[in-house]
């Protein structure tokens, strides 16, 4: 199984955001065309809603590179507040952009999560207030006729749409790190599956198929004796012991290859007392491991060659020594291993 890779952001929210600015958009359009609106001059209204069209197709058009830059200067946030709130200015109050005044808070949800999304939607309240102040009725004139409670459930609409919208983004981060730690985890397992297996497998082979094969040279050795006047058939048991050799060293090729995919995991000391082991399992050579000093951690390239190195010499020794001992010293010294 592969690496799991790391969350990355909805993008969903992102493009909802999008979605909920053309749709207010389109229903400014629509209460401008029912004739909804404060009466304004026309030169303004037709400002805005060509101004609030282009805004829309920045977030559209350039997606990523409007989501990335907010999350590196947060402080662009402010930018789309100023603009929600111009709008509102506009118009005063009645306007027709007020519910897409909420798309700061929507955003800020998105990319804060919850503190930003609340944190802006106070500041979005307190502008919408100034802006009403601005722009239609003092608030003590607001009291006057009747309204204050309409204005106020407004101002907390900010903070209903700061709960309803940001609340589910922190759910989708929280279910995509779970996720992903899920993921790791079916990784952590795969590979301590695999190399569980790739150890059993080496030493099925060790244990079954090398010793059969070490076997059929004794047997093969046995019948050469046996045919020394038949060089016809000596040449054949020759032939034969030579492709068991040959499966031999295959066999303990692949052991050599099964083992290095563990050397991480292992000192070297481990390395070569398991290597003696196998030589005298396999050629019945008595063995002695001496160590002196303390081993310290080493790059798993070295350990490698140091593994690789252990494995020719002791091949060498079978080879061309004839002995019937071999030992290995490991001296640490403050900056080299002795071998």
């Amino acid at each position: 199984m592969g690496d799991a890779q790391a969350p990355r952001s909805n993008t969903g929210f992102f493009l909802f955001l999008n979605l909920f600015r053309w749709l207010n958009w389109a229903l400014a359009l629509l209460l401008l065309y029912l004739g909804a609106i404060p009466k304004t001059a026309p030169l303004l209204i037709f400002a805005v809603y060509l101004a609030v069209l282009l805004y829309n197709s920045i977030f559209s058009i350039w997606p990523h590179q409007v989501r990335e830059a907010l999350r590196k200067h947060p402080s662009l946030l402010a930018g789309d507040i100023l603009f929600c709130w111009l709008l509102l200015v506009a118009f005063g109050w009645g306007s027709p952009f007020y519910v897409y005044s909420f798309s700061p808070v929507m955003l800020a949800g998105y990319l804060f999560k919850l503190r930003g999304s609340f944190l802006v939607a106070g500041i979005s309240a307190a502008g919408y207030g100034l802006a009403v102040s601005i722009t239609g009725l003092t608030w003590s004139e607001i009291v006057g006729i009747g309204e204050i409670d309409t204005h106020l459930f407004q101002i907390f609409d900010y903070f209903l749409v700061a709960i309803f919208f940001s609340y589910p983004a922190v759910l989708a981060e929280q279910l995509r790190q779970s996720n992903f730690e899920m993921l790791q985890a079916q990784d952590k397992i795969a590979s301590f599956v695999m190399d569980k297996e790739r150890r059993r497998l080496a030493e099925d082979i060790h244990d079954s198929v090398t010793q059969s094969l070490l076997g059929l040279n004794s047997i093969i050795d046995s019948c050469a004796d046996d045919v020394r006047d038949n060089s016809g058939a000596r040449k054949r048991l020759s032939l034969a012991k030579e492709a068991s050799n040959q499966a031999l060293a295959e066999m303990r090729q692949s052991i050599d290859d099964l083992w290095l995919d563990k050397l991480e995991k292992i000192t070297i000391k481990k390395i070569a007392s398991e290597s003696l082991a196998r030589l005298e399992m396999t050629h019945g050579l008595k063995t002695d491991l001496t160590v002196v000093g303390v081993e310290r951690e080493i790059d798993v390239d070295l350990k490698k060659a140091v593994y690789l190195i252990i494995q020719e010499s002791l091949n060498n020794v079978v080879k061309h020594a004839k002995a019937k001992t071999v030992g290995v010293s490991l001296t640490y010294a403050e900056d080299q291993l002795v071998l």
